[in-house]
């Protein structure tokens, strides 16, 4: 989707650059192509990173054909290592300018069916009603659009500094106020918190980090969440080819099991599994991590077999959806092609029940399930010895896989 970062301009020059030779017009036009396309990603403009890859095409192909004839088997050198590092550069550039028009084609198809009709008003067939964060998690949404930067995980704050202070015998008292900091910050409810009271508790973890590390070598916390932006998010996008999900390159079937997944306002569909972005010892990824804390029209987990959609549910702490989230995501996969014939839904909902079903009885009763329901499963009541005939799929009891409940 975007060059590797071996392909970043003082990278390449370090290694096509000769000592005492200046690298002729030639090369300058690679480089001038080379430094307009990383520009680009540094605007998020999909359409320059497309144009700039395929003027990097362009040139390095020109390049090439202007100086093969001095390249042969004797040949070595620095001439030797341009030419291998502009045709793996060239090569590079058409795999990625392929799969970034891909997903592109593919969010504005999507979009273009979610449009008003003319002259029409509002969303267009289908649209759905949107799921914000949780509210224990909307303070990270609020910091990445005042900072543009990887907000402070509140998975973080819930599970250890909130936890260590209420577990670890460091109540809130007069002390630990002194020694952490503010005792309304770290009481306050995670709802109420603000971007100023996150680094306020950012500078509370790197006190809890080098004191632990002082008696117990305790390793640091993933302090931040990962979010993408409109560009970095792209490589994490499916495409539906026959009926199956594929990544963006078109070719490479999505496959695995456990695999978080977020839904946007128009349909596309983006999963956990292109590889983390950043440093897992330091930072999470989460489900709010796919569309930076934006509203989605569902999120969960997928299990995928050689692009064949074979489980989906509703598991994501940090968006809490419901069975009709599940029910429009539904919708919005069946109008895009995907093959839904083996697809079992799985509906969470509180205290860790879930409710499995069919596609066909999701979509009857546009997931809109309650404890009433026959076949409703509930871990913490007895469930009777024979299953009730008829059910229309085998329920299950949800194992945590998402993210814990805020404490």
């Amino acid at each position: 989707m975007r060059l590797p970062e071996k392909y970043r301009f003082e990278q390449f020059k370090s290694r096509t650059d000769y000592t005492f030779r200046r690298r002729g017009s030639n090369m300058e036009q690679v480089d001038t192509a080379l430094k307009a396309y990383w520009l680009a990603v540094g605007r998020n403009h999909r359409a320059g990173q497309i144009t700039g890859l395929l003027e990097i095409v362009k040139q390095g192909h020109i390049w090439l054909a202007l100086k093969k004839d001095k390249n042969d088997a004797s040949v070595t050198g620095m001439f030797k290592t341009r030419w291998d590092e502009i045709t793996q550069l060239s090569q590079s550039a058409i795999e990625s300018a392929a799969a970034l028009a891909n997903a592109v084609r593919t969010m504005e198809r999507n979009k273009a069916r979610h449009a008003p009709p003319p002259g029409g008003a509002g969303g267009g067939p289908g649209r759905p009603a949107l799921r914000p964060l949780d509210a224990a998690y909307k303070v990270e949404r609020d910091m990445y659009k005042a900072t543009r930067q990887n907000p402070i995980s509140m998975t973080t704050v819930h599970e250890n500094v909130h936890g260590m202070l209420n577990e670890d015998s460091m109540s809130y008292d007069a002390a630990a106020a002194a020694k952490y900091g503010s005792l309304e910050v770290l009481s306050k409810p995670s709802r109420d918190l603000t971007p100023a009271d996150m680094i306020k508790i950012e500078e509370i973890m790197k006190k809890v980090e080098k004191d632990n590390a002082k008696t117990r070598g305790f390793q640091a916390f993933q302090r931040h969440v990962v979010f993408l932006d409109r560009c970095t998010r792209l490589p994490y996008i499916a495409i539906v080819v026959s009926g199956r999900l594929m990544r963006s390159d078109g070719v490479t079937a999505w496959s695995g099991a456990e695999l978080p997944y977020a839904m946007d306002g128009y349909g596309n569909l983006f999963i956990e599994g292109a590889g983390i972005v950043g440093n897992k010892q330091t930072q999470r990824f989460n489900h709010s991590s796919l569309l930076a804390g934006k509203e989605v029209t569902c999120a969960g987990i997928l299990n995928i077999e050689g692009g064949l959609l074979l489980k989906i549910n509703t598991n994501s702490g940090h968006y809490k959806p419901t069975g009709a989230d599940l029910y429009q995501a539904v919708l919005e996969l069946e109008a895009q092609g995907v093959d839904l014939s083996r697809t079992v839904p799985t509906i969470n909902v509180a205290d860790m029940c879930s409710y499995t079903t069919t596609i066909t009885e999701l979509k009857n009763l546009r997931g809109m399930f309650t404890p009433a329901h026959r076949d409703f499963y509930n871990p913490r009541a007895p469930r009777p010895a024979t299953p009730v005939t008829g059910a229309p799929g085998a329920a299950t009891g949800g194992a945590a896989t998402g993210t814990p409940t805020p404490r």
